[in-house]
């Protein structure tokens, strides 16, 4: 009845080893701590227990343990329960079905989406890692940006397996106040041969050796409000695409990102605080969706000119998968407000038919609060990862063949 008390913390035994994320997170650390938020006791049965962390939730099945001087043993109880802020995710055309990068625990490459991988892991696994991506026609070859790390990004030529850090660069690890510096956002070539790198409120830098060294690039805006990420061309090697949305215009270069030069003009112009998404589809040179509070926008390859797309009033977020069968284009699945039934309903839709219609994919009872980035399957139609700010990685399925 409180007269006496037994310290746990020395009597604890906690058991991480199913989660090699964790593992390399304690980095052979054993610890009650970090962030203990809350503890419940059953009170049906006394030898168990719950406690929630930063890390996730530990739970106990002899408790009374440690009043007997043996070991009070916790699992690490998170199955399905993820609370990770998953800030970008991509769908390679090969090897790992899903990349993510995550704020804290760094991401992963998932080969199985039904285990935590430990190959794929992205190791350190203490960063906070802002961006990812894969060469579209040499999948092996990816990059990853992390905030405040000495290099400011990593690149793996194994399928993630196995990762460097970037080169020498202008790169800053640290603010003048003293915390971390945003690493922004970064983009690999078809071939992956070239990268441009976006440090946020920074200039432009890119690499024509995988990441080994580093120049600035010309021809980009000055405003550095102007632009949020670059995009590489899915189907041509050493194109890369930029939208500046305060002159509603779309940069190219075919250079590798050495040098950027107007493509398209009279689009839509947007506030920084706005969303907006370039994004490039495979298969065909300057093929472009861009995604804008006012609506949807492709831009056709060819140098044909912009179509928006009947029926949407705003776009968030845009992503391309497979298509489905027999279908002569991808699949584009859209994060935005459409015209259903003549109502304007939030929600998450999917075109088999480059947009001249669509169907909502989600419903009223399966909603995701803040969605950061989508990630449909380029091998797999139908398949959408979603990562909806603070829920990790939820994974959208077709039912009935819909």
């Amino acid at each position: 009845d409180g007269r006496s008390w037994t310290a746990l913390g020395a009597r604890s035994k906690h058991d991480a080893t199913p989660y090699p994320w964790l593992v390399d997170y304690l980095r052979g650390q054993d610890k009650m701590g970090h962030w203990i938020a809350d503890v419940k006791l059953d009170p049906h049965n006394p030898e168990r227990a719950v406690y929630g962390t930063g890390y996730g939730l530990w739970m106990t099945g002899n408790l009374g343990a440690a009043t007997k001087g043996a070991q009070v043993k916790w699992d690490f109880t998170v199955v399905n329960l993820e609370e990770t802020a998953t800030l970008e995710i991509k769908s390679p055309s090969g090897g790992a079905t899903l990349l993510a990068a995550m704020g804290d625990v760094s991401g992963a490459a998932w080969d199985d989406l039904s285990k935590t991988p430990n190959a794929g892991l992205f190791r350190p696994s203490s960063d906070s890692n802002c961006s990812v991506d894969v060469a579209e026609l040499s999948p092996a070859v990816m990059a990853r940006v992390a905030d405040g790390t000495a290099s400011g990004g990593y690149v793996s030529t194994n399928g993630g397996v196995s990762w460097r850090p970037f080169g020498a660069s202008p790169w800053i690890a640290k603010a003048a106040h003293g915390g971390r510096t945003p690493a922004g956002r970064i983009a690999v070539s078809a071939q992956g041969g070239f990268f441009v790198w976006t440090p946020e409120k920074r200039a432009a830098l890119c690499s024509r050796d995988r990441g080994r060294s580093w120049q600035v690039c010309e021809g980009w805006p000055s405003d550095r409000n102007a632009v949020l990420a670059p995009v590489a061309d899915r189907h041509v090697e050493g194109v890369f695409y930029v939208y500046d949305r305060l002159q509603g215009q779309v940069l190219a270069s075919s250079d590798g990102g050495r040098s950027f030069k107007v493509a398209v003009t009279g689009l839509s112009k947007v506030e920084p605080w706005q969303s907006v998404q370039l994004l490039s589809a495979p298969g065909a040179l300057r093929d472009l969706w861009l995604a804008l509070p006012d609506g949807l926008v492709h831009l056709p390859a060819g140098d044909r000119p912009p179509k928006a797309i009947k029926g949407f009033s705003e776009a968030w977020l845009v992503s391309i998968g497979k298509g489905a069968p027999n279908a002569p284009y991808p699949s584009v699945y859209v994060y935005g407000k459409a015209f259903v039934s003549g109502t304007a309903i939030d929600g998450l839709f999917r075109s088999d038919d480059a947009g001249l219609s669509y169907q909502r994919i989600d419903d009223d009872r399966h909603r995701y609060g803040r969605v950061l980035s989508l990630a449909a399957d380029g091998l797999d139609h139908g398949v959408l990862y979603i990562a909806a700010h603070g829920r990790g990685v939820l994974v959208g399925r077709p039912r009935g063949g819909a």
